[in-house]
């Protein structure tokens, strides 16, 4: 195989490309040299529907509308393929025209190339132009302003963008290890050519095969010359219906509407020998009557090879290769291929065809059998074709409901009840015309509708409507149970775009009101989205921060307020950007909670913590303690503590070294494990704090049952001392917690008068801005530890 090609393609590695460039010498030798970067979105869905040889098939394809695209219209260009889903084009100046409406009309010729015969995948082209110049003529570079450009275009939209230096660069659809991403089945390719294998893994990959039917007849076209090939089903004895056609210049042809009757070629069955297969080199040579050769002649066929397709040894069809001019004779290797080709289209033929018989079986699993409304895949079904349908004047939406605290109802009345009530929710969906609204039943009592209206206010008060009506039943039938119906209401602005980022887009908005007792019903909007994005570029980009050294510990220092020395450290997140500036922990922290992804960020803090702790030990300096926070997430696994502890001992530090900080509100949930947890902690030597005392679960009896040593005061209790009566409440707090046998710090101490204040009353420790912000580990050691 050749290293310097894509084995997909045939194109050029996006290193092989590089050297091209640089041997071609390509910059300095042309003027006016762009770069076009062509993004198929969308490919997994495509793998998920025709299976991933069949997504081969279209790349492959694309790869060669592309290339003879701009050689017909470039100077020179040099093609690569540069991940698994993006090729690139360097090329000079275009001839008689201007490069934009040129990359126009590539856009349009690969949105209408062949995607199969179902309306399930919907193709997204996304295209990225870029002029280079004099002060950037670098391959890499200009791939990143292209991918730029790409990344400028709208979340789930198809087009084209042109790239101006206002835009941002460091977001790009270009992956720093471009060489390495393949579709997962491109190893067949590297290792296995034959047409055999391509068949078999094209038709067995697949939901579709009517679409990769197609693509095998079309390769066997393309592969040996033929000018026509087709694929007929045998209705009776006297017809045969085609079900798949390629013409050479033509391509796939679909629908189709062709029946043939061997009347018209009373010589059909004659030919074939006992293998199934009928060969006429010419078919001015071979003693046809006048009305088969007057059906040659229309069909514009002179020569042919026709191969029976059997099921349980009877024939069922036929595969039929033409060319409009004779043919040599056939080899015996590319007849037993065909040969062999043809038993493996027969079976696929006839499970096509068993599948069809089967038709209402599966729309029966198409429903669900509780509430009658359609399954998740079918509502995806149909929806698609309805958004393919329509109608310019008509407002669409997608709308996500829940009917909240629906697990008290099955508590308190019973899981039947609860099935009684989805039911009757069900059926009022129901009831709505089928014409204005497709309903989903997702699961327990979630629901997904889409729904059609004259505008986006009719459509708004159909859907509240509908949810404060069912609302008020339900408050009267459980008057105690507290249960509301939730929506989220996504308005289709552009049919196109991806179908699971418009559904998503809806459950975020119902998410967005879910705690909202004022609001029943939310519109995704500009500031949802916004919020959105964050949302997915942190989740997205969290893994590669950590481990590219973004996310930081900072430290802030305690201080004893009598003695002002420092007593102690508390460590801190932050998320460094590129470009030096910081990421807030209330930007990120929140997100990652609810993603179940703040443990993976904990623990890089944990381990900085240690590293500095075993990097002072190491250099004979004196140990400052570090507290640790840990989010509530972590208690869930009844093996954290034993993680803490392994840690600790693998860097070689005493563990009252360590302080383990959990915030108040952790212990509104499982207390019994998490004071477990905590018990094994201490009984290993770690000092464990109850961080942010006082916003959360406060109880005199949670106070002294559980197993902390130290209450850090949130710093709300000292923002407002003025009055005596403030002052003797935050004595009084201090006194609750020193009654408890715990220890103190006061957080947030910014002034002389909170110290004076705090000292007066017999109270020592705090940390806050009086003292120090906190400070990046680096500035922390140079003023505490190595000064």
């Amino acid at each position: 195989m050749n290293k310097e090609k894509d084995s997909l393609t045939s194109l050029f590695t996006y290193e092989s490309a590089r050297e091209k460039i640089t041997e071609n010498d390509f910059f300095n030798k042309h003027d006016n040299c762009q770069l076009i970067l062509i993004y198929v979105a969308g490919l997994s869905e495509m793998v998920t529907e025709y299976g991933s040889a069949f997504a081969m098939t279209v790349l492959h394809n694309q790869a060669e509308l592309i290339q003879n695209f701009f050689e017909r219209h470039t100077t020179e260009a040099i093609f690569c393929r540069i991940t698994k889903d993006c090729f690139a084009v360097v090329f000079s100046e275009v001839k008689n025209t201007d490069s934009v409406p040129l990359i126009h009309d590539l856009y349009d010729a690969l949105m209408n190339s062949y995607y199969g015969r179902t309306q399930d995948y919907v193709p997204m082209i996304r295209m990225g132009l870029y002029h280079f110049t004099d002060s950037c003529s670098d391959f890499r570079q200009g791939l990143i302003h292209a991918g730029a450009a790409i990344y400028s275009i709208p979340e789930g939209e198809s087009g084209i963008a042109v790239y101006y230096p206002e835009m941002e660069t460091t977001l790009s659809y270009i992956p720093s290890e471009v060489h390495s991403q393949r579709l997962p089945a491109e190893e067949l390719t590297d290792y296995d050519s034959s047409f055999i294998a391509f068949a078999v893994h094209m038709l067995s990959g697949s939901r579709d095969l009517d679409s990769n039917t197609d693509l095998v007849i079309q390769k066997i076209g393309m592969e040996f010359g033929f000018d026509q090939v087709l694929i007929s089903e045998f209705l009776d004895d006297t017809t045969a219906k085609v079900t798949n056609k390629w013409i050479r210049e033509e391509g796939i042809i679909f629908p189709i509407d062709e029946v043939y009757n061997f009347r018209d070629w009373d010589g059909f069955l004659v030919g074939y020998d006992k293998r199934g297969v009928n060969i006429a080199l010419d078919v001015n040579d071979v003693s046809f009557s006048e009305s088969d050769q007057a059906f040659f002649k229309e069909k514009n066929i002179r020569s042919f090879i026709n191969i029976l397709l059997y099921s349980y040894n009877a024939p069922i069809g036929y595969i039929s290769c033409s060319k409009r001019q004779p043919m040599k004779e056939l080899d015996s290797r590319t007849l037993s291929t065909l040969a062999h080709l043809s038993r493996i289209i027969s079976s696929y033929v006839s499970l096509r065809n068993e599948q069809s018989k089967q038709m209402d079986r599966i729309q029966a699993l198409s429903i669900d059998n509780l509430t009658g409304l359609y399954t998740y895949a079918a509502f995806q079904r149909h929806v698609r074709h309805r958004l393919h349908h329509c109608k310019p004047d008509k407002t669409y939406a997608f709308i996500s409901a829940d009917i909240s605290h629906f697990s008290n109802l099955n508590e308190n009345f019973g899981y039947a009840e609860g099935d009684h009530v989805l039911k009757l929710f069900s059926k009022k969906l129901k009831a709505g015309s089928h014409e204005q609204i497709i309903s989903c039943h997702l699961e327990a009592d979630r629901f997904l509708l889409f729904a059609e209206n004259d505008s986006e206010e009719t459509l708004m008060t159909q859907i509240r409507g509908l949810c404060d009506e069912f609302e008020e039943y339900l408050n009267k039938r459980y008057p105690m149970s507290n249960l509301r119906v939730v929506s989220g209401i996504y308005f289709v602005s552009n049919p196109n775009k991806d179908l699971l980022y418009m559904i998503d887009s809806a459950n975020h908005a119902r998410k967005s009101i879910k705690h909202c007792y004022a609001e029943s019903v939310a519109v995704y909007s500009d500031e949802l989205r916004t919020k959105r994005k964050m949302l997915l570029d942190v989740v997205g980009s969290i893994h590669d921060a950590i481990e590219d050294g973004y996310i930081e510990a900072f430290l802030q220092p305690k201080f004893s307020m009598v003695h002002r020395n420092i007593i102690g450290a508390e460590a801190l997140v932050r998320w460094r950007n590129p470009d030096n500036t910081y990421r807030f922990p209330d930007q990120f922290i929140p997100i990652l909670e609810d993603a179940g992804l703040i443990v993976d960020l904990d623990m890089c803090v944990f381990r900085q913590a240690l590293d500095a702790l075993a990097r002072w030990k190491a250099d004979g300096k004196k140990l400052i303690p570090i507290s640790v926070n840990f989010s509530r997430v972590h208690f869930r696994d009844e093996n954290f503590y034993k993680k803490v502890v392994t840690m600790t001992k693998e860097y070689g530090i005493d563990t009252s070294f360590i302080e383990v900080e959990v915030t108040e509100s952790t212990f509104g949930e499982n207390r019994e494990s998490l004071f477990l947890q905590l018990q094994q902690l201490r009984k290993h030597g770690f000092i464990v704090d109850i961080d942010d005392f006082g916003t959360g679960y406060s109880s005199l009896n949670m106070l002294m049952s559980a197993p902390v040593d130290i209450v850090k005061v949130d710093k709300s209790f000292i923002d407002n001392y003025e009055t005596k009566e403030q002052q003797v409440y935050i004595n009084q707090i201090g006194n609750l917690i020193l009654s408890a046998d715990k220890d103190i710090i006061f957080e947030g101490v910014e002034t002389e008068e909170q110290i004076k204040l705090l000292t007066d009353y017999g109270y020592d420790r705090a940390q806050g801005y009086f003292f120090s912000r906190p400070i990046p580990l680096a500035e922390f050691e140079q003023k505490y530890v190595y000064q």
